[in-house]
């Protein structure tokens, strides 16, 4: 029932152990001879189910309209973090005879960066008068640049 391992059967799942959790505590306090009025109500309904109330009003009579539906859960949207990490190993252009430095720099950036801005960002962490039309960008991968920026 939970295959695939998407986001939404997390969200299943803990709708079906409070379902589930619900109606133990409710067929336990039925067997202990509570009235019918507490039989409806859990610690799990106390705690978890509530309900939402939402207003229309009509642009030309101006009546309103209001509706209380309940929910066990409210589905809220967890914001996408609005920067991102990006590793740079950094290498300055040095004559053969030299031993080239490599210093490696976490830049923090905003998420939709483009590469003039992260070149920026890079030039402002090294410092040293670096200019940003100066910087080479290269993603390495298995050892071997694939693409230059």
């Amino acid at each position: 029932q939970f295959n695939g391992y998407r986001q939404q059967d997390c969200q299943e799942f803990l709708a079906i152990l409070l379902d589930s959790l619900h109606e133990d505590i409710r067929h336990t306090r039925n067997e202990e001879g509570y009235s019918n009025h507490d039989d409806m109500n859990s610690i799990i309904t106390d705690i978890f189910q509530g309900q939402l109330k939402s207003e229309v009003t009509c642009c030309r009579c101006g009546h309103v309209s209001t509706k209380n539906d309940p929910f066990m859960y409210l589905s809220v949207p967890l914001p996408h973090a609005n920067e991102r990490q990006i590793e740079i190993i950094w290498s300055p252009v040095t004559r053969p005879s030299q031993n080239r430095k490599l210093t490696k720099f976490l830049l923090v950036v905003p998420k939709l960066s483009n590469v003039a801005q992260i070149k920026s960002s890079l030039c402002d962490m090294i410092g040293n008068g670096i200019i940003p039309d100066h910087v080479t960008l290269a993603h390495v991968k298995n050892s071997t640049v694939d693409l230059t920026l």
